[in-house]
């Protein structure tokens, strides 16, 4: 094995070769370096920099900077194919999606491989080797899924992935396959802890002896933790802000990322092993409007340094303490979902507690003497994140004050021993290319197959509790290439119409075998998005067919899914993919529970009456329903639930919204049916999102969009058309939005061309107008452009929805969109002075916009500045004096101080301002997540 050293930029035109390639890019401004000191051999157009020299410019200028790129992989709550990177840039920057980031990293390394071992040889270029990938262990399938097709755009298709805990032993392998025995004996446990600046990862990993030769088996692996050295350099960060002005959240976006990249810097330099430094100078450019500004100046001391991550990350605490699940105000401050509890001890015990079954049992399988509680023999540090000893040291502190409180009787050291790690910057590296050669037959193999298992939803006839139930269909220890065919137990499958199959993983259930058929609890299952597909069938009619549930593990480490037909040679391939521009499972709506007996029942007694109305079918009406028409049928839905509209639960909307889909061609038969469809359809599917399979009942409402309305003279039935598209948006992808807003921009915004046809309302275009406003999805350009309108209107003429509008235009926090959507801080600040300016707006729908516009949110990149917060806050403070001695303003009173607590501190949504922003109420079960 030889380490390629990858040809790069060290300086502003100085090119090395290093045994690294840090994963960092650097997109250069013309003023920051010349276009000719950052040309490389094989590509002199390049505008960006990767590698050390982008490290070096990124501190300097951080908001040219990407990194984490693997950590925004990962993250649900955010378009991991949009261009969002670097997080909270300004707008005039060309960003880049995650995914082309983690490209060019690939494409720099296939490129410099190419330029200095190819040269010019095909069969020499990289796209044409074999090459393993490692990606962090608790990387699930779409993270994987996603990894592979960064690896594709730059035609590396011959990929297998790794994970990189075990590249890491792989490494400690090949350095020690010979003399393992000298380190490790027969029936040890060794702990893999991985911490990058990330990602954290635990791995247990226990030894066999077979014939005098290692038989090294994977036990378990951890859960997806985003926490890593990025999480300290923010902690520091964090404490020097408050030294400097008391509290936090001061400093700006631009100002906090400088910050943060100097105590990364500081960190480095204080803790390394050559440094026989005390303290380090922390300088940032305080702002100020003289043309040249201040600078705060901090020194961070060493002992300063190490207190705030002792407390912070690594304290010795309790066996049995659980991580805390707090707000995660003040750590999510660059948008990434990081945990929140950010003591890694504490992640670790709970991960050692969790595998004690396992540890147990490949114990006893040994005949060893098995103690209370198993603690791993030794331990490998890996991940850049560990390289300063004083965090080792902690870690092994803290495995030490385990063992002694759960009283071991083991006959073994307190201490773990510390298996060298030499190499820790390239030991992952290293392993990697060693299982290419364990691949051909080559070394010493570690057993043990993937690390989770992975289960798919099954629709049962059970109720309560143990209603959701899960189909084993890759059991953890599966190895690769291999297949399960689960015949014994057969389904059926539903062809030519929408089929959804709900996804779990664990990775603490050692005994499910495939085909196993499980009660799904939180403890123990982590939910997946859902794999929502339609199956084709041909030219055959619609019907059911039975099947039998395939699984494969394949070569590279992904997971393919199948179903089979019992009646002819044929198979239906399930694909896992991400939903992107639809929010995440975990951010977005609670899980949902399973429908009473009684909402079953229900959504039966409703059936009758749309048959009735749309297609003149009353013969299963009750007496008391035959009057029913397009114009009471929602009077008569509510008697018929005996319960108003407002209290209808989401299964019995849902079921109501399918049954107008099935008469979704009777609706044109008048004005009143087809006025009525579009707003009960509309009521049924808000917001959207967030229930099964509302991707396809929203696509089915799609389908009549260009076909448009059959009686398009009608008025009420034009607002009924907005409403319902409104009511429907956070389901339709951006394509779709941007489709909607080319149809209603004419009307809205001036200079464009006015459609013929008939003239809109005063009522049509306020409708029209929140309905541009809901498309979260819509480019920035043209938010900002509705919302200068919108002022314009509000100067001459103030409405109250224009306000709604402007509200949800500019909200700091988006209603559905991934939180790439926001409009820019500086035009937010532009139409919060605007509006603070003017004086005849209505008082309680200016609160609501302002609230919404200055709200304070855990990732200060959409936070205003604190000169304009206090703008408002002075204007609100001015406001609440004026109603104070007037007792019939309470209510305004309370919006005033309720505006101000959201704009000093970080505050959930509350119901009431959920319903504000969307404009009417979610239906009842589900509720989104701040």
């Amino acid at each position: 094995i030889h380490i390629f050293e990858v040809p790069q930029l060290v300086s502003e035109g100085g090119f090395s070769k290093l045994p690294l390639l840090p994963s960092y890019l650097y997109l250069a401004g013309q003023h920051e370096v010349l276009q000719e000191n950052i040309q490389l051999p094989w590509d002199e157009t390049i505008s960006y920099v990767v590698g050390e020299f982008g490290k070096q410019l990124g501190a300097r200028v951080p908001a040219r900077l990407v990194s984490s790129a693997k950590s925004w992989l990962c993250h649900p709550g955010v378009d991991r194919k949009a261009a969002i990177l670097p997080w909270g840039a300004s707008k005039e920057l060309q960003k880049l999606s995650p995914i082309e980031a983690s490209s060019r990293y690939l494409q720099h390394i296939r490129d410099a491989w190419n330029y200095q071992i190819a040269e010019g040889r095909d069969q020499d270029k990289l796209e044409n080797q074999e090459v393993i990938l490692t990606v962090p262990a608790s990387f699930d399938e779409f993270a994987r899924e996603l990894t592979l097709e960064a690896a594709q755009k730059v035609g590396l298709n011959q990929i297998t992935l790794l994970e990189e805990p075990q590249a890491a032993f792989y490494c400690w392998i090949a350095n020690n396959g010979n003399n393992w025995h000298k380190y490790l004996h027969n029936g040890q446990i060794v702990l893999i802890c991985d911490i990058g600046g990330g990602t954290s990862d635990f791995s247990l990993i226990t030894v066999q002896e077979s014939g005098g030769k290692p038989l090294f088996t994977r036990l378990a692996v951890g859960d997806h933790l985003i926490l890593g050295g990025d999480n300290i350099d923010m902690a520091l960060a964090r404490q020097i802000e408050v030294s400097l002005f008391s509290e936090p959240g001061k400093l700006d976006s631009g100002q906090w990322a400088t910050l943060t990249h100097n105590c990364r810097m500081a960190k480095e330099e204080l803790l390394s092993k050559e440094s026989k430094e005390d303290s380090w100078p922390i300088i940032i450019q305080e702002k100020s409007s003289r043309l040249i500004g201040s600078t705060l100046k901090y020194e961070l001391t060493k002992e300063e340094m190490l207190k705030v991550i002792e407390e912070g990350f690594f304290p010795i605490t309790d066996l049995e303490e659980e991580p805390q699940k707090a707000s995660r105000a003040g750590i999510q401050e660059w948008g990434l979902p990081y945990t929140h509890d950010t003591a890694i001890s504490r992640h670790l015990s709970s991960f050692l507690r969790k595998h004690q079954e396992d540890m147990r049992e490949d114990q006893q399988k040994g005949g060893q003497h098995v103690s209370d509680f198993i603690m791993p023999d030794a331990v490998l540090f890996n991940g850049g994140a560990l390289k300063p000893p004083f965090f080792q040291k902690r870690i092994t502190q803290a495995m030490e004050h385990w063992t002694t409180l759960a009283n071991t009787s083991l006959p073994k050291s307190q201490s773990p021993l510390v298996l060298s790690n030499d190499s820790a910057d390239l030991a992952v590296a290293y392993g990697a290319a060693y299982y290419g050669l364990v691949r051909k037959g080559r070394g010493i193999r570690i057993k043990g197959g993937i690390g989770r298992s992975y289960y798919i939803g099954v629709a049962t006839e059970q109720k309560g509790p143990a209603a959701q139930q899960a189909l084993c269909v890759i059991p953890r220890k599966m190895e690769e290439e291999q297949e399960v065919e689960i015949k014994d137990k057969e389904f059926s499958l539903l062809i030519g119409e929408p089929v959804s199959f709900p996804v779990f993983s664990s990775s603490t259930r050692l005994l499910d075998q495939a085909g196993d058929l499980l009660s799904v609890d939180e403890e123990s299952f982590t939910v997946l998005p859902p794999i929502q597909t339609i199956l084709r069938r041909g030219r055959a009619k619609l019907r059911e067919v039975p099947v039998h549930i395939k699984a494969r593990l394949t070569a590279i480490g992904t997971i393919e899914l199948w179903c089979v037909s019992r009646q002819k040679d044929r198979q239906w391939k399930l694909q896992f993919g991400v939903r992107e521009g639809k929010p995440g499972p975990k951010d977005t709506v609670v899980e949902q529970e399973a429908a009473t007996e009684d909402e079953v029942l229900e959504a039966g007694r409703i059936g009758p009456l749309f048959k009735a109305v749309f297609d003149g079918n009353v013969q299963e009406l009750s007496s008391e329903f035959k009057e029913v028409a397009p114009e009471n049928l929602l009077k008569m839905i509510e008697k018929a639930l005996q319960t108003q509209r407002q209290n209808w639960p989401v299964f019995t909307l849902r079921q109501m919204s399918e049954m107008l889909l099935a008469c979704i061609t009777q609706r044109g038969q008048s004005v009143r049916h087809e006025a009525r469809w579009f707003h009960l359809t509309g009521f049924c599917l808000r917001p959207g999102f967030g229930y099964n399979m509302d991707d396809w009942r929203v696509k089915k409402v799609w389908k009549i969009f260009h076909q448009g309305l059959s009686f398009l003279k009608d008025r009420e039935t034009r607002i009924q058309w907005w409403i319902m598209w409104r009511r429907l948006s956070g389901g339709l992808n951006q394509n779709r939005q941007t489709e909607i807003f080319q149809k209603i921009a004419p009307y809205l915004l001036p200079q464009k061309k006015k459609p013929t046809g008939p003239r809109p309302s005063v009522h049509e275009l306020a409708e029209m107008w929140r309905l541009a406003a809901s498309l979260e999805r819509l480019p920035e350009k043209e938010k900002e452009e509705l919302g200068g309108v919108l002022l314009n209107r509000l100067a001459k003429n103030a409405q109250s929805p224009d306000l709604w509008a402007l509200a949800r235009l500019g909200a700091r926090q988006p209603f559905y969109g991934g939180l790439h959507t926001v409009v820019s801080l500086e035009v937010v600040e532009e139409w919060l002075e605007q509006l603070l300016a003017l004086q005849t707006l209505p008082k309680e729908e200016k609160l609501f916009t302002l609230s919404q516009l200055s709200k304070r949110n855990p990732d200060r990149s959409r936070n205003v500045s604190e000169e304009v917060r206090q703008k408002v806050i002075d204007y609100l403070l001015k406001e609440k004096k004026d109603l104070e001695s007037r007792s019939s303003k309470k209510h305004e009173l309370h919006m005033i101080n309720q505006t101000i607590e959201g704009i000093e501190k970080i505050t959930p949504f509350q119901t009431k301002e959920q319903a504000l922003l969307f404009g009417e109420s979610l239906p009842k079960g589900l509720h989104l997540k701040s």
